[in-house]
């Protein structure tokens, strides 16, 4: 397997769509920082589908060229989700500013290049071996456990034993009027389908109109699944489903 980076998000999802990469892996979530908008956005567009998930322990380190303290460092070069998800050590800085950068490894590679002893990077151990610079400050992030969940898209959605534990994704959007999004969701409380993930995004055009994305237990060819989708219809405007795939939370079994 060959990996492919690109700058910004939309571009790992038209390489997918274009038929130039076979796979998109797009972080989602993070349990610090929350969900990552610009994603939940490319996934009512596109036409890949999700068919897997990945959880990644995120353990944040401030970098530089070179090995100084840290009242030296005046500016940090950053992704902005992980500036966030370090906002408590930064706010510890004097005088030091934030650059936001749109990838982590673009962010190091800026202070290897640039070799200014003033310049520092958020980023993890392996992106500071990758490009040797120095770490001066481990485990930033505000919380301990810092976990960013990824999900893995690509042009035909897949079929997932029905043996296997899995998740549906999908994103929908209830009439504007009182009551109808409690509706909706009682569909899912109806077939007994756990939801895991309910995060809402405003409809571009639709002044404090909101989209729904949903992720719940189950998989989409078993006929409980089937008839909580086509009940519900009536209670929505809009739905599309963005996958169905194994759950990365079950325990695999060991050989």
């Amino acid at each position: 397997m060959s990996f492919v980076s690109y700058n910004r998000f939309e571009e790992v999802v038209q390489a997918v769509e274009n038929g130039e990469a076979d796979y998109a892996m797009l972080p989602i979530e993070n349990t610090t920082s929350g969900g990552i908008n610009e994603v939940y956005d490319l996934l009512l567009h596109t036409t890949l589908s999700i068919v897997g998930e990945e959880k990644f322990e995120v353990k944040h380190c401030l970098v530089t060229s070179e090995n100084e303290d840290l009242s030296k460092i005046k500016k940090i070069y950053a992704h902005y989700q992980a500036a966030a998800q370090c906002s408590n050590f930064i706010a510890t800085l004097k005088d030091c500013s934030i650059e936001y950068f749109a990838d982590t490894a673009m962010s190091v590679r800026k202070i290897s290049e640039e070799k200014n002893s003033e310049y520092a990077a958020i980023a993890s151990k392996e992106a500071s071996e990758i490009f040797n610079v120095k770490i001066i400050r481990e485990n930033i992030a505000n919380q301990t456990e810092n976990y960013t969940r990824f999900i893995v898209c690509t042009r035909k959605p897949i079929s997932v034993d029905q043996r296997i534990p899995c998740k549906t994704s999908l994103v929908l959007a209830t009439s504007h009027t009182a009551g109808s999004l409690v509706d909706a969701l009682s569909v899912f409380r109806k077939y007994d389908l756990n939801l895991t993930k309910l995060e809402s995004r405003p409809v571009l055009g639709n002044p404090w109109e909101e989209m729904f994305y949903i992720d719940f237990e189950g998989n989409i060819l078993s006929e409980n699944v089937k008839n909580a989708l086509e009940e519900l219809n009536p209670h929505t405007r809009f739905v599309k489903v963005l996958g169905c795939y194994p759950n990365r939370d079950i325990q695999r079994t060991e050989i």
